[in-house]
């Protein structure tokens, strides 16, 4: 039996959780802010503070040990869910202000040596305001719940710099009713579910690890994610069923994967195969003659979309970044921080479940309360996602929006669209693509490839019963689409029985989808247009960010010919810093105007320069200065602008007092 504990965590002085982030031009020490730049504290923070709370209580109260490892696991755990292991949240903001400037303070350190400021020790910090309140929840089982809430009443400090009074913190926690089971969906061949990703979810791609330690994400949830949510949940709640019906749900019950979706269309992958000229008036397709026109490229179509009449409409779900630590337990003690990027929060992702029996329904529908939590570490404040739909339905949408129907007529010119990554088998039982000798058979006329457009990757998986790595299988990337030619046309029921069975091998994992393709649909794609979200907030942030970087970078490369001193850059910034404090600038203009014209003509020659870049910085808006449009930049904090760069440039290697 689960429980919900609801957690408030206010803040009794200014706080620095830090994201293990800094920003060039900016601070050495940055905290967590979502999209909208407000700060929120990560699950997996909390979870820390609480492991270490609990741990103190057990040994207080004489309990074992071993009680905080069931509630918060072990590291390294690969097992099936447990009933006791608890699932946190990340704590946001329960009341927003205005302006998400108003719940940071900045601060600066330094370094004493002999008395005296150790050389390049200013470190600045942004720290949250105090009186601040976050609210999160914890997931955990019903008997843990009175020891997790006094566990969390006994945290009493939590980020950076506690010792010099930062991060005085109380939490409070109450408990709530469970959410009711699932509506079953009744008898049905296909069983249609939609997530909203409440945290990010985090699925990693092995494919895209890089050298530096970072780790890439899918951008979809994968079958197997929901498989195995649905296996570890049945296996522990009646493991006699769950033996009795393994075979029939590992082998013969289909989970694709949930992709992103955008309203309520229906969604297939981004073919393969268009191009489109500069300037993106022109947009053609190599798949249906084998060529296309000269000067034209690969035109970009995000990973997903839909289609409307002469149009493809893309999108491709959002990421976000975290820094993690990994702290090892070895004679050495280190801890190893590392890069994720993570499914963000807030989207919507429609999937499919093909039950092999009928009899299974009932049970997958109990995997599937009002909230699930999907991917991994999703006992680290990730991967929790709501139920917003779970229903029956006849197939899935895609194959009568962009299928044939019963009583359209199938021509001799087939495009087949591989809805999920699928491989052949040849007759030795090694991988070999497309058999055009075995899909003749299976459409019930004689076949052949003449044009496609692929793209071929190495699939794995981890089997943990074996508790090891599945083998390693090339197959064509979802989106790889055949144009097939036909002796003569084959019969809707053999496209349907394709499609609904699947093609190729590992078929029950979510491999093997297709889907024919109208030919009128395809052939008659003359444009395209990206989802306006993608090319709104999300996109415009990195590209915000970089055009921030260059300016600061190209900038402070332009300070050096001025030739100030660290010291007067640094009486600069601290000018700034001043007027952002008391809201105007005229302190600043003083400052300029006798560094100009009172100290002298040499010294005033320096300042000339300087002063007409503060003056044009402080006339236009960042957006302006930075070069990218003012839609793109919601922050137009100027005297911030300024701030960084001085701070950038006094910091860059090589220069000194002059």
């Amino acid at each position: 039996m689960r429980t919900v504990l609801n957690i408030s965590l206010e803040l009794l002085s200014d706080a620095i959780p830090g994201s293990g982030h800094g920003v060039p031009g900016g601070e050495d020490i940055g905290v967590c802010v979502d999209e909208m730049g407000y700060p929120f504290i990560n699950g997996s923070t909390v979870k820390g503070l609480l492991r270490e709370s609990l741990t103190n209580l057990l040994t207080w109260t004489g309990k074992s040990l071993t009680e905080a490892d069931k509630i918060l696991g072990v590291s390294g755990w690969t097992g099936e869910a447990e009933e006791r292991r608890l699932n946190l949240t990340d704590f946001c903001l329960e009341n927003r202000p205005g302006d998400a400037a108003e719940c940071f303070e900045p601060r600066t350190f330094t370094k004493l040596q002999d008395g005296v400021v150790a050389e390049g020790s200013l470190r600045t910090a942004v720290c949250v305001c105090r009186d601040l309140r976050f609210f999160g929840q914890a997931e955990c089982a019903a008997q843990d719940a009175a020891l997790l809430t006094e566990a969390f009443s006994l945290i009493k400090w939590m980020g950076t710099l506690r010792s010099r009074g930062f991060g005085s913190v109380r939490f409070r926690a109450e408990q709530t009713a469970t959410a009711p089971n699932r509506q079953k969906p009744g008898e049905c061949r296909c069983i249609r579910y939609r997530l909203h990703t409440q945290l990010p979810v985090l699925v990693t791609d092995a494919g895209n690890t890089h050298e530096s330690n970072d780790y890439d994400t899918k951008g979809y949830i994968p079958g197997a994610a929901v498989r195995g949510m649905v296996i570890s949940y049945l296996a522990q709640k009646d493991p006699a069923w769950f033996e009795q019906h393994k075979s029939a749900l590992l082998q013969k019950t289909v989970f694709l994967d949930a992709v992103p979706v955008q309203g309520d269309a229906a969604v297939i992958p981004s073919p393969m195969g268009f191009y489109e000229n500069k300037e993106e008036t022109r947009f053609e397709t190599v798949v249906k003659d084998g060529s296309f026109s000269a000067g034209l490229k690969r035109a970009k179509l995000g990973d997903f979309c839909k289609l409307e009449q002469d149009t493809v409409c893309y999108w491709k779900a959002s990421t976000v970044g975290r820094a993690r630590i990994a702290r090892h337990t070895g004679e050495d003690g280190d801890s190893e921080p590392f890069q994720v990027r993570a499914i963000a929060a807030g989207q919507d992702f429609v999937g499919y479940i093909l039950p092999g029996e009928q009899k299974l329904q009932d049970a997958i529908a109990d995997a599937f309360s009002d909230t699930v939590w999907l991917g991994a570490d999703r006992y680290e404040g990730f991967g929790r996602c709501a139920v917003t739909l779970f229903e029956g339905a006849e197939k899935p949408a895609w194959v009568d929006e962009y299928g044939y129907r019963t009583q359209q007529q199938v021509g001799c010119v087939l495009y087949m669209l591989a809805v999920s990554p699928f491989t052949m088998l040849d007759e030795l039982g090694n991988p070999c693509g497309l058999d055009e000798n075995r899909l003749s058979q299976l459409l019930g006329v004689p076949v052949k490839l003449s044009h496609c457009s692929t793209a071929v990757s190495e699939y794995d998986g981890y089997n943990r019963t074996w508790q090891c790595r599945a083998p390693l299988l090339r197959m064509y990337d979802r989106g790889s689409i055949f144009r097939l030619e036909c002796e003569t046309p084959p019969s809707i029921q053999s496209l349907r029985n394709l499609e609904e069975g699947g093609l190729g091998v590992r078929i029950p994992e979510g491999f093997g989808r297709v889907l024919f393709l109208r030919q009128e649909l395809f052939e008659g794609l003359r444009k395209k247009r990206g989802n306006p979200r993608q090319a709104g907030f999300d996109q415009n942030a990195a590209t915000v960010r970089r055009a921030r970087y260059k300016w600061l970078s190209e900038t402070a490369d332009c300070l050096n010919r001025y030739r100030l001193s660290a010291s007067q850059l640094g009486s600069l910034q601290a000018q700034c810093e001043r007027a952002m404090a008391i809201g105007n600038t005229q302190e600043l203009t003083v400052f300029l105007e006798k560094n100009q014209y009172g100290r002298g003509a040499r010294h005033g020659a320096r300042f000339e320069s300087i002063a007409g870049l503060v003056t044009e910085v402080l006339q236009q808006p960042v957006a302006d200065t930075i070069g990218v449009s003012v839609t793109a930049c919601r922050d137009d904090n100027r005297l911030k602008l300024l701030c960084d760069l001085f701070d950038h440039s006094r910091k860059t290697e090589g220069r000194g007092d002059q």
